[in-house]
């Protein structure tokens, strides 16, 4: 009678590593996924803050203008001076490392300034 050992056979592994390896590799896209939903929740979080610092700083203006100067960055002149996204860090409704969405492939390279 032959003996029989008590452990796993090679194959056994294999077939068991090769599973498990495939489910990784449907959970993944899924996670992804996931990832870049929440990325756009927190997009469209800090667009909704920017609408409310404008509807804000229309609140305190006398004039009740959205922003200082006009729409246009060539005849404001300096971004960081004049217009909406100066005013938005002047009422600290956003900072400047929120103008940029997290999924945006410039946001750690760019500053406002640039």
């Amino acid at each position: 009678m032959k003996r029989r050992r008590l452990g796993f056979t090679l194959v056994e592994l294999l077939v068991v590593i090769a599973i498990i390896g495939l489910l990784v590799a449907l959970v993944l896209p899924a996670i992804s996924r996931a990832r870049e939903s929440a990325r756009s929740a927190a997009c469209q979080n800090n667009l909704r803050q920017f609408g409310i610092g404008l509807h804000i700083f229309a609140d305190r203006d006398r004039q009740e203008r959205f922003c200082t100067g006009a729409f246009d960055f060539r005849r404001d002149g300096c971004m960081d001076t004049y217009g909406w996204a100066a005013d938005l860090v002047n009422i600290n409704a956003a900072l400047p490392n929120e103008m940029l969405c997290p999924s945006n492939p410039l946001r750690g390279i760019e500053k406002l300034n640039d």
